[in-house]
């Protein structure tokens, strides 16, 4: 029994390593001894899904060949974020016309994750038709329950990978079965990207319509989960009436609710209802809104396992940078020890790889809550060393910190440089008491909140011939923000903008952007640094071009302008 189990662990780090950057749809034959043993039951199919969750939750972790998760990648660079702090393998994010190509590592390593999360899901589709599985169910029905259950997981990752890839890199290989020494292949072709989504939906609509609402364990997609992606698809494939009944599905019929009250251990401290949500990421924990989350193993038991969550690190600014904050220290002697305080009581250290950009920050109304300082930090602070009960203010945070001189400077030059005194979202504050100047992230956190289905829905309405719904559908964020009502014309751009303001920091904002044809327009306009370095060309990332020296049996073309 213990050799079965260490033969399973074996099986499931192979799974999440199996492809070779050489032969990036390939599964190596030397796996199938482990995957028959594996997926011989229900409880060996769970692990392999907890395997291929983890792969998600990559997104916000280091990788191979990056220093940030893959998020901070598909929001550099647009219309509401840059990256100033460029060290390393970070500057392809900064100056894009010269480095960003082909062979960058940050292109390739993304590229290849994506497709090891479907080489494994689709071992999972292929080894569930098995009519050898002990399912483990009580009777002929609960068996097929479970069976349609594990198939509509690994289908929803499926569509979730296909999604970043369509709209990072356009057409993409459509792979739909298990790779394996069999049916090796070097030929590959890039399928249209309709092809793709129409695949996309036919794997969500079998996830919407075989998972529940809703799971204990909240790093679980679900129902919801699948039907927001569905409505998102529908958008993409410009089907509009068919994703307002979606999106308008999970808002009216899921069980999950906007929060609107102060909730959970902060409420009774001084703070916003937005920002709880955000120290309280969970249904079961009193948070209505998250359809899906991730726990982090640092603070509970996580059956999908460890990673190294950057997220805070990557939109914190790189504050203790700042000569105002270094000037405080040695102006008050502070030892070298008690300077990490300065991480304890500002949320944790800052790299600053993805700042918001001025257009973003200036939004916001003033009473909006989402750019109160609860939610957005405005000003670091720091203990008294006369006495500590009292808090010293060392550093405001603003705006202006690049004027025209130093944007002229970047035209002419091409560089960049990070501001510590630039503002920065807090929605990601923890702080590891036992390693508060530590990279990584430790608390639990929000993937998808059901405000980003209305904006889905939104969006869907105003395709559909609705501007009236969705603006209705918009000011209820709106009022929950304590913004002001919309009295205006609703279009694409607004939508853009309420995202903007409701979601920073916690999407991928390059894909709305994208999907609504609006990227080089809105980058180009709102984002200083953008305008001197984007080209036409960049509204798609290159295909790797690993990928395509190694497809040896036919062409593979390149996107245009690489």
């Amino acid at each position: 029994m213990k050799t079965s189990k260490y033969l399973m662990i074996f099986f499931l780090l192979s799974l999440c390593s199996a492809c070779d950057e050489d032969e990036f749809l390939t599964e190596e034959p030397r796996d199938d001894i482990y995957a028959d043993q594996l997926y011989s039951d229900y409880n060996g199919f769970q692990m392999a899904l907890n395997a291929s969750y983890a792969m998600v939750r990559e997104e916000f972790a280091t990788t191979a060949n990056t220093s940030l998760g893959a998020q901070v990648y598909m929001l550099s660079g647009t219309d509401i974020a840059w990256s100033p702090n460029t060290s390393g393998s970070d500057s392809d994010w900064l100056n894009w016309s010269t480095d960003l190509a082909p062979d960058n590592d940050a292109i390739e390593d993304i590229f290849m994750w994506l497709y090891r999360e479907i080489n494994s899901v689709n071992k999972i589709i292929a080894r569930a038709s098995n009519p050898e599985v002990d399912w483990q169910g009580s009777n002929a029905s609960e068996n097929e329950a479970k069976k349609n259950e594990v198939i509509a997981h690994a289908r929803l990752l499926r569509a979730w990978a296909y999604r970043h890839l369509t709209y990072l890199y356009g057409d993409v290989p459509l792979s739909l079965d298990e790779i394996d020494g069999a049916n090796y292949k070097t030929d590959w072709v890039r399928a249209p990207v309709a092809e793709v989504r129409a695949q996309m939906i036919e794997d969500l609509s079998f996830a919407g319509e075989y998972l529940p609402w809703k799971y204990p364990n909240p790093g679980r997609a679900n129902k919801a989960v699948a039907l927001h992606y569905l409505a998102e698809t529908y958008c993409a494939a410009q089907d509009y009436e068919k994703a307002v009944a979606a999106a308008e599905n999970v808002i009216k019929n899921s069980g999950y609710a906007l929060v609107r009250n102060r909730f959970g251990r902060n409420a009774s401290n001084p703070g916003n209802l937005f920002i709880d949500m955000f120290r309280e990421p969970f249904y079961a924990n009193g948070n209505t809104e998250t359809l899906w989350g991730f726990l982090n193993i640092e603070q509970d038991v996580n059956p999908e396992g460890n990673f190294n969550n950057r997220i805070r690190d990557q939109y914190y600014s790189y504050y203790s940078n700042a000569t105002p904050v270094k000037d405080y220290m040695k102006d008050n002697n502070v030892p070298t020890d008690d300077q990490l305080m300065v991480y304890e009581y500002n949320g944790g250290k800052g790299a600053q790889r993805a700042a918001i950009t001025e257009w973003a920050y200036g939004l916001y109304e003033e009473q909006d809550m989402r750019t109160d300082a609860y939610t957005m930090a405005k000003y670091i602070v720091f203990p008294n060393m006369e006495n500590p009960s009292q808090i010293d203010t060392l550093l405001y945070t603003h705006t202006t910190t690049f004027d025209d001189e130093f944007y002229q400077t970047e035209k002419e030059e091409g560089t960049g440089g990070a501001s510590a005194e630039w503002p920065y979202t807090r929605k990601w504050d923890y702080v590891n008491p036992s390693d508060p100047k530590g990279v990584n992230s430790y608390n639990d956190f929000i993937y998808i909140r059901l405000a980003e289905t209305y904006l889905i829905y939104a969006e869907a309405q105003l395709g559909n011939g609705q501007p009236e719904a969705a603006k209705e559908t918009l000011n209820v964020l709106r009022r929950r923000s304590n913004a002001s009502e919309y009295t205006g014309t609703v279009d694409i751009d607004f939508i853009l903008d309420e995202r903007a303001r409701e979601l920073f920091g916690e999407v991928a904002r390059r894909h709305a952007l994208v999907r609504t044809g609006k990227f080089l327009e809105r980058a180009r306009k709102h984002n200083r640094f953008m305008y001197f370095h984007l080209k036409d060309y960049h509204k798609l990332w290159p295909i790797p071009q690993s990928v395509i020296d190694s497809n040896t049996g036919s062409v593979m073309a390149q996107n245009t302008g690489y």
